[in-house]
């Protein structure tokens, strides 16, 4: 954008612009280059309403003084506090949700907090040119998911999400290494309301064939180790409502291939509502936790139900937990 005066018969001047919070101090610099030979700017100053408050976020701290949760997310808002990238496509179902604007010159030296007061999900969305995602968001689910920015060097963010409860406090990190070595852009952090989930551990669930090993080498806690071809693991769960399901399965593995399951959906009854190939994508070496997600597919009424997972090959599979949401 620019305008046009009459100075020296006639000049263009190009606009800048810059949005800043009540209370902010603007700073202004000199007009002119080295040479000295550049016409004084001009300000304007216009209003803008503030942005609505976030309603899950609660105590955000952050050592950067441009971070600041925001409610109610749309295509066109500042990406970050310190720079006038935009939005210009975002997931439907993150539209409207509440944000926390960072600043583009953060990196690898983040050190930030919030609390949320709901059941959420919080989506963070990293620059889609990394090749390895930070260390903190190992055990983060991959959704698949992107949204586009006008940053010119990178524009595309991949999320990654993960549940917490009412009360719990979310630690943010840095937001990694470009494979040239440069730092990425700088990551945005986006919260969702959910209902609650049910976690169902390990000593819930009951098998056939493998075996409960109570402390796996390269990770922390228990786990069902896989057997044979035809073993496994079984849960027992209940839903309230009548709805369709996410099924989060805690693995990890030392295969260097997807290890395959078959999926099954059981009434109490033994009834059989869906059958379905899964497959374990391998974990890094050495071995860590990774979620794998997946859907009941159908709506299911509210009762109990019965969820197993059965090898179908003899390639090593460790299962911890299940998560219903």
């Amino acid at each position: 954008e620019s305008f046009t005066s009459t100075f020296d018969g006639g000049s263009t001047f190009a606009l800048y612009r810059r949005s800043f919070a009540a209370g902010a101090t603007v700073v202004l610099g000199p007009a002119a280059d080295a040479a000295g030979d550049h016409a004084m700017y001009s300000v304007i100053v216009t209003r803008r309403r503030p942005p609505p408050p976030p309603q899950t976020i609660a105590h955000l701290a952050a050592a950067d003084k441009n971070w600041r949760a925001i409610g109610s997310l749309r295509n066109g808002d500042q990406q970050y506090g310190d720079d006038v990238t935009t939005f210009s496509r975002l997931p439907p179902a993150l539209t409207g949700c509440d944000w926390i604007q960072t600043e583009r010159r953060s990196g690898a030296a983040v050190r930030a907090s919030f609390t949320v007061n709901d059941y959420v999900e919080v989506y963070v969305a990293l620059d889609a040119r990394l090749a390895v995602h930070p260390a903190w968001l190992a055990d983060w689910i991959d959704t698949g998911l992107t949204l586009s920015t006008t940053i010119h060097d990178a524009g595309q963010f991949h999320l990654v999400k993960k549940r917490f409860a009412p009360g719990k406090t979310v630690t943010l990190r840095g937001n990694g290494l470009l494979p040239d070595g440069h730092p990425a852009a700088m990551y945005t952090v986006v919260i969702r309301p959910v209902r609650p989930a049910n976690n169902y551990a390990l000593s819930a669930a009951t098998f056939s064939g493998g075996a409960m090993v109570p402390d796996v080498a390269g990770v922390a806690g228990a786990a069902w180790q896989s057997g044979p071809a035809g073993s496994y693991l079984e849960w027992t769960v209940s839903v309230g409502v009548g709805d369709r399901y996410g099924l989060d399965f805690r693995y990890a593995t030392a295969a260097t291939a997807a290890v395959p399951v078959e999926l099954s959906l059981l009434g109490s009854d033994g009834r059989v509502f869906r059958t379905d190939r899964l497959e374990f994508p391998p974990t890094r070496r050495p071995l860590e936790w990774r979620i794998l997600r997946t859907r009941t597919g159908s709506s299911l009424n509210a009762g109990t139900y019965r969820i197993r997972l059965t090898t179908t090959g003899n390639a090593p599979l460790y299962l911890g937990s299940l998560e219903v949401e």
